[in-house]
């Protein structure tokens, strides 16, 4: 597969200090500009730009638009204006998710819907509406600014007012001379915004937001960084954290295989389910789901005993390389010889100061302060070195304030 850049690429490839690439689907992101210690504490303290260009998009443009998302989403596109994100599951009928990500309202008969699989499965089910759908991953680049100064970059950018700007709301605005939509969202838990562009105005956005954010300490931050937040933030990722229901694209380096399906139930995202509008993909299942009380499994935050991870790497006369980066590779979860869940996105959390990750385990294991459970540890290599102590915590790691 021939690697192309994102609209980007010409000032991401001359930032990056270090040359660290990241494989996003066919497009090649910075992974790391100077450091992902320092990255991670630029998106926590001050703010960051990072490139989210390859996440697919979907346009499902028609009279048909809001009837077809009707159809595949678990959320009402009734109530959405003109200028409104929503954050949704899609379902198989199955009732396992698919994706989850957002739609965008962007005019009265055109939506954007972005996420794994997205225009694969719109696709799919198109067939009897009034709809045209296009795939807009390559045109549409996503610029996010994330962090507690970002509004004053943003405002120094536009030279507009934001502070009234509400959460998962979309606004048009100009920034280094190119029509933009800027949506109040991100992936760090953080305060922020995702710049939503033509890819022909790349260049210009991105040094015209780091020349706005240079008096409020905004760098550029890679994917490594990127991930590392998004865990610290307890967001459940597709392919790193479970298995998408939908057609098998590798988007992304997943390695969690056809077993590791869940429902929104499972993912906690429930509250995003209306079993009252008409039918969607997946209902039925999802109603007789929740005439069966509570969720089979969920996910729940863990913390690793650091020590003990020493220990085995040096019993094993290795270096201890322990989380080079997010882990997308699952460990086991063990309690009293017995596999009984397994552990996923684990990594070293530079604002936590702590070896952190997500547990799924059965409902009936999942209680904070639980310590009877130990993680399989792994190197790089797959190698199986040991059983490690684990404690379950609450999620999210550090504080959200990106809806604040």
């Amino acid at each position: 597969m021939e690697f192309k850049g994102t609209p980007f690429h010409s000032h991401s490839s001359a930032n990056n200090a270090t040359r660290w690439w990241y494989a996003w689907d066919r497009y090649l992101v910075p992974d790391m500009f100077s450091g992902v210690e320092e990255e991670i504490r630029a998106i926590r303290t001050t703010g960051a730009m990072i490139d989210m260009s390859p996440l697919p998009k979907a346009e499902i443009a028609g009279p048909g638009a809001a009837a077809l998302l009707d159809r595949l989403i678990t959320r009402s596109v009734a109530s959405m204006e003109i200028g409104h994100a929503i954050y949704t599951p899609l379902c198989a009928e199955s009732g396992h998710v698919v994706s989850d990500g957002l739609v965008l309202r962007i005019a009265e008969n055109v939506y954007r819907l972005s996420g794994d699989s997205a225009v694969e499965w719109c696709e799919r089910h198109a067939k009897g509406f009034d709809v045209t759908i296009r795939d807009v991953t390559d045109e549409v680049g996503i610029l996010s600014l994330q962090g507690p100064n970002s509004t004053l970059t943003l405002e120094k950018a536009t030279g507009e007012s934001w502070d009234k700007f509400r959460f998962s709301r979309i606004r048009k605005a100009i920034i280094g001379g190119a029509e933009v939509d800027v949506v109040r969202q991100g992936f760090t838990g953080e305060l922020g915004y995702e710049i939503w562009l033509n890819r022909e105005d790349g260049a210009a956005v991105w040094a015209a937001v780091r020349r706005a954010g240079q008096d409020f300490g905004i760098v550029p931050a890679g994917e490594y960084a990127a991930d590392i937040a998004r865990v610290e933030a307890g967001i459940i990722l597709i392919r790193a954290d479970y298995t998408g229901a939908g057609p098998e694209l590798q988007f992304a380096h997943g390695v969690l295989d056809g077993e590791n399906l869940v429902t929104p139930r499972e993912l906690g995202l429930e509250r995003l389910v209306d079993l009252s509008k008409s039918d969607f993909v997946g209902k039925a299942a999802l109603e007789a789901q929740g005439a069966n009380g509570h969720a089979a499994n969920g996910f729940t935050g863990l913390v690793f005993d650091t020590d003990e991870i020493y220990a085995l790497y040096r019993r094993a006369n290795a270096s201890p390389n322990l989380c080079p980066r997010v882990r997308w590779q699952a460990m086991k979860l063990v309690r009293e010889g017995r596999v009984v869940g397994r552990a996923t996105s684990v990594t070293w959390s530079p604002t936590v100061g702590a070896i952190i990750g997500f547990a799924c385990l059965g409902a009936e294991l999942i209680e904070v302060g639980r310590t009877d459970i130990q993680a399989e540890w792994t190197d790089e290599t797959g190698r199986v070195l040991g059983l490690v102590s684990t404690r379950q915590v609450a999620t999210p790691f550090t504080a959200l304030k990106r809806s604040a």
